[in-house]
C-alpha cells in the first residue's frame, strides 16, 4: 500500500467532515493519529476549508468546492493511468 498525499488526506478528512463529524470520528474515518488529526484540523480552519461547531466540524463551501475538484481530478487521473497500462485492477 502507497502513502497517501496530503491533498489525499485532506480530501478524506473532508468528505468524513461534509455531514458533520466529532473529531475521533475524522481521525477514525481519515486513518489518521490524534497529532496528525489536529494538525489537519488546524490547517483546515484556518483555510475556511473546514468550521467548526462544538463539538462538531463541517465542511465549509469552499471544502466542498476543493473535495469535487479532488473527485474530478482522480477520475481524469485513473482513466489516464488505465490507457497507459499503470493501474491494477481493483481489489
Amino acid at each position: 500500500m502507497k502513502n497517501r498525499s496530503f491533498v489525499e488526506i485532506i480530501a478524506a478528512i473532508l468528505g468524513v467532515s461534509s455531514r458533520g463529524a466529532r473529531r475521533t470520528q475524522i481521525q477514525y474515518g481519515a486513518n489518521l493519529n490524534h497529532d496528525q488529526t489536529k494538525q489537519y484540523i488546524n490547517r483546515l480552519l484556518s483555510s475556511e476549508m473546514m468550521l467548526e461547531r462544538k463539538p462538531l466540524f463541517f465542511t465549509t463551501v469552499k471544502g466542498n468546492d476543493f473535495l469535487l475538484s479532488f473527485e474530478q481530478f482522480s477520475t481524469v487521473q485513473q482513466k489516464y493511468l488505465k490507457l497507459k497500462g499503470v493501474v491494477e485492477p481493483s481489489l
